[in-house]
């Protein structure tokens, strides 16, 4: 099982849209939100749950925007990862193209 948790705040209108490359070697299990706290308009986070299905490579997206907004350029977040034969990940690459957006690591359980 591998997660990946990002900061967001859906009140704004921004939500996280995710773009799995394979389907075959990750499996999308959870996708939920929450918050840090009871005030209205407080962020939280958005978490990503996935199960490890077989080996080989695979970007996940992620791109952050408002759906009725036709942005230049939205807030993207990309993980390109591979997956070993003994189903344990392997991160190639995480990058943000944002200079200064942090990029979480995935974590493993």
């Amino acid at each position: 099982m591998m997660e990946i948790r990002l900061t967001s705040n859906p009140s704004t209108g921004y939500n996280w849209n995710l773009n799995i490359s394979n389907i075959n070697i990750l499996e999308l299990v959870c996708d939920d939100y929450n918050s840090n706290n009871e005030l209205i308009g407080s962020g939280g986070v958005k978490l990503y749950r996935f199960n490890i299905l077989n080996e080989g490579e695979v970007t996940l997206t992620f791109c952050y925007e408002r759906s009725w907004e036709k942005q230049e350029e939205p807030l993207t977040i990309n993980y390109i990862l591979h997956v070993k034969d003994d189903l344990q990940v392997e991160v190639k690459e995480m990058k943000a193209n944002k200079e200064d957006q942090d990029v979480p690591l995935p974590t493993f359980n």
